[in-house]
């Protein structure tokens, strides 16, 4: 009987790490070229219905964002990946010419969803409503209810007449990605974007 070919450990681990390289290279390719052919087919992201209440020195602010989700983050939803979904406000109280204006109220809010595969539903969190999770059992609702807000109650100061700017945007804050793909993924932007912004004055 002829003699098995020896192959040391360090050989046989650079072999490894080669093809592993070559994998991650090739998976990258296919990934990098779906996504951006995607993002570049897709509507731009924008903010939709705003509008502004006034309640006593109060204002209640909704709107939505409209093409926010394309079919690669559903999917992604749909895998469990956590999303977080964030919203810019400022306003800013308009003085006379020779003084800049003023900004008497800047915030970002955050909204978080996540799919649960053994449960088949979906929870999200709004922080200005509660801390606990409620739960959604459509993934159109879910999506719908994460990139919305309804009648956010913004309360002013005391004598706070006059013109008002409320400027909003929206952002894909974050995907977390299973470890493996991170490195993938790296600088891979194709789910990140942020609206234009969009504004509105109002007298009080």
């Amino acid at each position: 009987m002829g003699k098995k070919p020896f192959f040391p450990y360090q050989l046989r681990l650079k072999i490894m790490k080669k093809n592993l390289k070559y994998i991650h290279l090739v998976l990258f390719y296919l990934i990098f070229y779906t996504f951006t052919s995607a993002q570049l087919n897709a509507e731009e992201a924008k903010i939709n219905n705003f509008i502004i209440n006034k309640k006593d020195t109060s204002l209640l602010l909704s709107f939505s964002t409209e093409n926010a989700v394309s079919q690669e983050i559903s999917e992604l939803i749909k895998s469990g990946t956590p999303i977080s979904f964030s919203f810019d406000i400022e306003i800013e109280k308009k003085r006379s010419f020779y003084l800049p204006d003023k900004t008497v109220f800047k915030k970002a809010i955050t909204h978080k969803l996540k799919y649960s595969s053994l449960t088949k539903t979906f929870f999200i969190v709004k922080p200005y409503i509660s801390d606990e999770p409620y739960v959604i059992n459509s993934q159109n609702r879910a999506q719908s209810e994460m990139t919305s807000i309804t009648d956010y109650k913004i309360k002013l100061p005391e004598n706070s007449e006059g013109l008002y700017t409320v400027s909003v945007r929206a952002r894909l804050q974050e995907v977390t990605l299973p470890f493996y793909m991170h490195k993938i993924f790296f600088f891979l932007s194709a789910w990140d974007f942020k609206t234009d912004w969009i504004k509105q004055d109002i007298e009080l």
